[in-house]
């Protein structure tokens, strides 16, 4: 079963700062909805809604997210390629492309 904000929404904790409560909703819908990476959400709702320190953000998203969504995503994203492989990948091809074309303009 996956998880939304709007099922996140509804178990959220009284928060009086009007800021703090925006990025929160902000992150959620990131993180949850759009599939960004958790840090990411964090970062991009903390320089919108100018939260100062991360960490209270990061704290209390942790505390509202049940652990089991980290968990599942982390399985997710280690199924993927890496970056630095499809990148190496490339490099060597393009590699080997150029190491032909210098032998037969030579």
């Amino acid at each position: 079963m996956t998880i939304s904000k709007s099922d996140i929404s509804k178990t959220l904790p009284k928060i009086d700062d009007s800021n703090l409560s925006a990025a929160v909703d902000l992150s959620l819908w990131l993180y949850l909805d759009k599939h960004y990476t958790f840090k990411g959400c964090i970062n991009i709702s903390a320089k919108k809604y100018a939260i100062k320190p991360k960490l209270k953000l990061e704290k209390l998203l942790r505390s509202i997210i049940p652990e089991s969504v980290f968990y599942k995503r982390s399985k997710e994203a280690t199924k993927r390629r890496p970056m630095g492989e499809r990148n190496g990948l490339y490099a060597v091809a393009h590699k080997a492309e150029r190491h032909i074309k210098d032998i037969v303009n030579n």
